[in-house]
């Protein structure tokens, strides 16, 4: 958890939709920007570039998701917003001060990032992973206080984690760990919340309640999230806000139903889709128009 996260005080009780293709941001100039791009590019030393010219404007308290094919930015737009690396060109300005200008404390107390990969630490037990994410937040002396343990411990009762406290990391499934190093992101969240692909090796229950959780914190506290996700329908139902990736430059952005179209995803994935709307929310639920030619479909599926 060295790419640490940011701080706040969480308290119990804990899931909404508006922008379009580029060149300059189309957010009003009325809104408030809690984190603006502007035509940030990234080339990697000695590879390909991976960002060109991104503009986006993300006001405060929105939630956005980030969409796209394997190898499209995503991991590194999110790295780029959270101040771990800088642009080779363009700027990031958060709270329309450049981002480059936080001393990495102070941006770790008001950032939260969580990884796509995280380095295992197989010698704590899961609550104290999740006091790690307090680090930013303790006093000098490095030892949390005892409201910094009642914020883990609320945390982790979020998340369904409170049974695993005592365990090693080294004892838990794949998914298990996911949610201790989630839980630990939003005991040291405060202003920003950047997540990479988090529900990841999730189970469908958890996804969703990770889901919901991070969008109620969100309205409770004003947090700004941007999640990194391939779940498109995860994100057609939970963001305010999609940015479709491919290439390292934004082909889409705006509300869900703008951006998640049959044709676009199409075009981006190279996979042909069939819409459908949720009866519940109206939100669009994409699927597959066609999984494999006759001869691969299993033979006890449905007219198989």
């Amino acid at each position: 958890m060295t790419d640490r996260l940011a701080g706040s005080t969480l308290q119990p009780n804990v899931g909404d939709r508006s922008l379009r293709l580029q060149r300059k941001p189309d957010v009003s100039t009325t809104v408030s920007a809690h984190l603006e791009l502007r035509d940030v590019s990234y080339t990697y030393p000695g590879g390909p570039q991976v960002l060109d010219a991104v503009r986006l404007v993300i006001a405060r308290g929105q939630l956005w998701s980030i969409v796209g094919p394997n190898g499209s930015g995503k991991s590194t737009l999110l790295r780029i917003m959270a101040g771990l690396i800088e642009p080779v060109h363009g700027q990031v300005l958060f709270n329309g001060r450049a981002l480059s200008s936080l001393r990495p404390r102070e941006r770790a107390r008001r950032i939260a990032f969580l990884p796509q990969t995280i380095v295992p630490t197989f010698g704590y037990v899961a609550r104290q992973i999740v006091a790690m994410g307090r680090y930013p937040h303790v006093g000098g002396l490095g030892l949390e206080s005892r409201r910094d343990w009642q914020l883990v411990d609320e945390a982790m009762a979020w998340t369904d984690t409170s049974p695993l406290a005592w365990r090693t990391l080294n004892t838990l499934s794949g998914g298990e760990r996911q949610r201790v190093v989630i839980t630990a992101a939003l005991v040291q969240a405060n202003e920003l919340l950047l997540l990479d692909e988090p529900t990841t090796g999730l189970d469908l229950h958890h996804q969703i309640g990770i889901h919901r959780l991070v969008t109620r914190l969100s309205r409770q506290r004003g947090w700004t999230v941007v999640t990194a996700t391939h779940d498109l329908n995860l994100a057609a139902h939970f963001s305010q806000h999609v940015v479709m990736l491919k290439d390292g430059r934004v082909v889409a952005s705006g509300a869900p139903a703008e951006v998640l179209t049959c044709r676009r995803v199409e075009e981006v994935y190279g996979v042909a889709m069939s819409s459908l709307v949720h009866p519940q929310t109206g939100a669009p639920v994409l699927v597959p128009a066609e999984l494999g030619t006759p001869s691969e479909v299993r033979s006890d599926a449905p007219g198989a």
